[in-house]
């Protein structure tokens, strides 16, 4: 599941990157809590849930495994996640910024970047 694009990744391989993501203290109860926040809340709480916890992955990894969870989720709690690579986690906050959105990525004051409050995304 854990890929390393055409590229590798910056800090090596994806085994060097699948060991830091394995080292991290306390996995398991984090990725099912993750799992609980987007069976309760959908896609946005699910990855604040991911957010910082877990060393090695950038949000293109760590969003790999939520899509596959959201599968799993029932419809009606939320959006389901998408898989955030960098390209699309790009387009995703110039379409936001273009129509006046929120396009739901944490700025330096814990809020989301865009203008108005609101989500790009429910």
């Amino acid at each position: 599941m854990w890929g390393k694009g055409k590229r590798g990744t910056p800090g090596g391989s994806g085994a060097t990157t699948l060991e830091k993501i394995l080292a991290t203290g306390g996995l398991p109860a984090v990725l099912a809590g993750a799992v609980t926040s987007l069976d309760r809340g959908g896609a946005r709480p699910a990855y604040a849930a991911l957010r910082g916890q877990i060393a090695g992955p950038a949000p293109s990894f760590f969003t790999k495994f939520l899509y596959f969870a959201g599968q799993a989720v029932p419809p009606g709690h939320g959006l389901r996640p998408l898989i955030l690579d960098r390209v699309l986690s790009q387009r995703i906050r110039a379409v936001a910024a273009r129509v006046g959105r929120d396009s739901g990525r944490p700025g330096r004051d814990g809020r989301g970047v865009g203008v108005g409050g609101r989500g790009l995304v429910a």
